[in-house]
């Protein structure tokens, strides 16, 4: 039992040795014209606003360019601005990504020690849709300081909904169940609310 556990640790710190790294990897911000960054920014604020109490609500339709761009910019996204770059081709978002642990919610114990002053510098893709009436992502790709996850573990990775736990949040739940269809095709991020009046 007690080799098990030693084991188990020393593989688990040999793949924080491998897939995290101790440098913030800088990312580029996206080069656009200020009326390019207000037109995303009012392409989301009109989406709030329609899902506020009384408000209209409206399709939201992003392209890969826009969606980066509101990440970067929008007050919302601050804690994230800097720190991932997105782009979306044909039906699959790519994510290139530097986080930093430390800033992440992450439960106490060795897990959380392991991972101190560590960051996660790769580059995700990622495919999005329905499942029972909610909102779900699914990994497709994963390389990690520039070294691609091995398939075994992908494998079990990809059958889950990355969105399953963040269901379980109060706020996120409510804003899932706000969505008649959410998809990823065509270069385009699409969120459709229910009760939307004009559908793409």
């Amino acid at each position: 039992m007690v080799f098990g556990v030693v084991a188990a640790k020393n593989y688990f710190q040999k793949m924080v040795n491998d897939y995290t790294a101790t440098e913030y990897v800088p990312i580029a911000a996206p080069e656009a014209s200020p009326g390019k960054v207000a037109s995303a920014l009012e392409k989301l604020d009109s989406y709030s606003t329609g899902m506020a109490g009384g408000g209209s609500p409206v399709t939201l339709t992003l392209t890969g360019e826009e969606l980066n761009l509101i990440l970067w910019n929008h007050p919302d996204f601050t804690p994230v601005a800097g720190m991932i770059n997105v782009a979306i081709e044909g039906d699959v978002l790519s994510s290139e990504v530097s986080l930093n642990f430390d800033e992440l919610p992450m439960p106490k114990g060795f897990f959380a020690s392991a991972l101190q002053g560590k960051f996660f510098n790769g580059e995700i893709s990622l495919k999005g849709g329905m499942e029972a009436g909610y909102p779900a992502l699914y990994l497709e790709a994963l390389t990690v300081n520039g070294k691609e996850v091995p398939d075994a573990f992908l494998a079990r990775v990809k059958p889950q909904n990355l969105l399953q736990e963040a269901a379980k949040s109060p706020e996120l739940s409510a804003f899932f169940e706000s969505i008649e269809d959410l998809r990823i095709e065509d270069g385009l991020l699409i969120i459709v609310p229910k009760d939307v009046t004009t559908k793409p």
